[in-house]
């Protein structure tokens, strides 16, 4: 087996795009939460780097044999250095974006292709890039135990499953968390109940996401109990770990 990673700078600052790409979006009208034409081209121009890629691929005859996953770090900025005012937010209907711990933050695209992989399927599961190397492992044979460190599990009976399933983990929430020379915020997830934790106002929100993926209802008071359940659990792992929660000026 063997193992390639490329990492893009688009969709990044600053803003780098082809000249051909910048006239083609220029021709378009502006949208609502989209309208800057050169952050368009940019985006246009990865897809061109990844169909390269996908060409290569394919022309050494390594398409039907091999897992190719696409996906973003983060979630979407909610501004940009030019372009104008935005009167809607770029990530609606999801809450914040790029820093936040809310789905604008951490909901990003994942997608997956390759042997077994049902063709135009769509899944709710859950996952994380922390699923990537236990995934990889479990795909590629690997027959050995993985460490009981590592915080993801393996997605291949979704993948293989038309999306459907679950990935089992050593715990069975996630948890994602910054701090240091961010504001310091944490969110624990377990089923479809989400925890978000602000630390410096020792602000807890609790949201049902099957129901409110823009985490516009806040239900801590409402279930005081899951609230206290979810925080006790994030805390406990933050402390096993080690984890900052408060910011560190540097």
């Amino acid at each position: 087996p063997f193992y390639l990673q490329v990492s893009h700078y688009a969709v990044h600052l600053g803003i780098t795009y082809t000249q051909g790409s910048l006239d083609k979006y220029k021709a378009l009208s502006p949208g609502e939460k989209h309208f800057i034409p050169e952050f368009a081209a940019m985006t246009d121009d990865l897809d061109t780097g990844i169909g390269i890629l996908m060409d290569k691929v394919a022309e050494l005859g390594l398409l039907e044999n091999t897992y190719i996953i696409f996906m973003s770090d983060n979630g979407g900025r909610t501004a940009q250095p030019i372009g104008g005012e935005q009167t809607v937010p770029r990530n609606f209907p999801l809450r914040h974006g790029k820093g936040s711990m809310y789905e604008g933050g951490i909901r990003v695209p994942f997608v997956v292709i390759g042997p077994g992989v049902k063709e135009n399927s769509y899944s709710r599961v859950p996952v994380t890039g922390l699923d990537i190397l236990p995934t990889l492992a479990d795909l590629a044979g690997y027959q050995e135990d993985l460490p009981e460190v590592l915080d993801g599990g393996s997605m291949r009976s979704v993948i293989h499953n038309g999306g459907k399933g679950e990935v089992v983990r050593n715990r069975p929430f996630m948890v994602f968390h910054h701090a240091v020379a961010r504001r310091p915020q944490s969110a624990i997830r377990e089923g479809n109940f989400k925890l978000v934790k602000t630390w410096e106002q020792d602000k807890l929100e609790l949201f049902d996401l099957s129901v409110d993926v823009s985490e516009a209802h806040n239900l801590a008071e409402e279930m005081p109990e899951k609230t206290k359940e979810l925080e006790k659990k994030l805390v406990n792992f933050l402390e096993e770990v080690d984890a900052e929660t408060k910011r560190v000026e540097r």
